[in-house]
C-alpha cells in the first residue's frame, strides 16, 4: 500500500505536467514540424520528457526525503540522500 499512493502522485502530477507542457510548447512554438518521413501529420510539442523528468524527480524526492528517510537503494549516502537515487537523478536529467 505503501507504493500505491506515490504511485498515483506520480500519475496525476505527469499527467498534469504533461498537459501544461503541450500547451507551453504549443504557445511557444517548441514543436517539432512534421517531415515526408514522419507518421504525425501536424506539430507535436517537444516537452513531454522534462514533464515526465520532473513528476518522477519530485515524487521520488518527496518519498526519500520527507516519507521515508530511511528507505535505501543501496549503501551511502550525498547530501543526505542515497547516491543510487542521486545517480539516477542526473542520469535522468542528462537524458531529458
Amino acid at each position: 500500500m505503501f507504493y500505491f499512493i506515490p504511485f498515483l502522485s506520480a500519475l496525476i502530477l505527469s499527467l498534469a505536467l504533461t498537459w501544461v507542457a503541450k500547451w507551453t510548447g504549443t504557445h511557444f512554438g517548441l514543436v517539432s514540424m512534421p517531415r515526408k518521413r514522419d507518421v504525425h501529420k501536424k506539430p507535436i510539442p517537444r516537452l513531454g520528457g522534462p514533464a515526465f523528468f520532473a513528476a518522477f524527480f519530485i515524487v521520488s524526492f518527496f518519498v526519500f526525503h520527507y516519507l521515508n528517510p530511511d528507505l535505501r537503494l543501496g549503501s551511502g549516502n550525498l547530501f543526505g540522500i542515497d547516491k543510487h537515487l542521486v545517480g539516477i537523478w542526473l542520469g535522468g536529467a542528462i537524458v531529458v
